[in-house]
């Protein structure tokens, strides 16, 4: 997706009255300790890529909107990836949400049971040892998951996690299982009004 192309999109939210949260903040209202704002949304990015902190947030701030990005701690500090001191910057903005998305972005339905609790268990521990405070929101690596890998996010306590599953997450979904709708880059805005109500 363009920089241009996101502008677009933001900008159409904003024009008809969408409120975004972080994924955190959607376990809260579930949980009855937030309400649930008007025209809710939430605004979520994969795998922690530089282009977020150039290209995604300023725009993100030009309409305090909030959004919650999923940071592979593996690849933090990588070329085209986000630096820790990017991480600690977005997460003490107060309106990006910092979640997990494994160490190493393995496809934990594929891997042995003790591989996948150690990427569940150790992207949580990592985050918080660099931000300073817990994490409780999880991307699985292409959306893939199984039984078993749940019951690790459980254990490790995250209490919301998102797959790849398309389409609008309902009250009676498991918070470990939420489904996304995708906008691709290649439709663009018109992808946008057509997903929204």
């Amino acid at each position: 997706m363009t920089p241009a192309d996101f502008a677009e999109e933001m900008q159409y939210l904003a024009d008809r009255g969408y409120t975004t949260m972080t994924l955190g903040e959607l376990a809260d209202v579930r949980d009855k300790k937030l309400k649930l704002p008007a025209k809710p949304v939430v605004l979520t990015f994969d795998d922690g890529y530089r282009d977020f902190y150039t290209n995604a947030w300023p725009v993100l701030q030009q309409h305090k909107f909030k959004a919650t990005i999923f940071v592979i701690t593996g690849f933090v500090d990588q070329p085209n990836y986000l630096t820790w001191d990017m991480v600690r910057e977005l997460d003490q903005s107060g309106s990006i949400e910092i979640g997990s998305h494994t160490v190493h972005h393995v496809e934990l339905s594929k891997v042995a049971a003790d591989v996948a609790n150690a990427e569940v268990t150790e992207s949580k521990q990592v985050i918080e040892q660099k931000i300073g405070h817990p994490i409780q929101s999880f991307c699985y690596p292409s959306g893939r998951y199984a039984a078993s890998v749940v019951s690790q996010l459980r254990q490790a306590g995250y209490t919301i996690a998102t797959t790849t599953n398309g389409g609008f997450a309902k009250a009676d979904d498991d918070q470990l299982l939420l489904p996304r709708v995708r906008i691709h880059g290649t439709s663009g805005l018109r992808a946008l009004k057509a997903t929204l109500p």
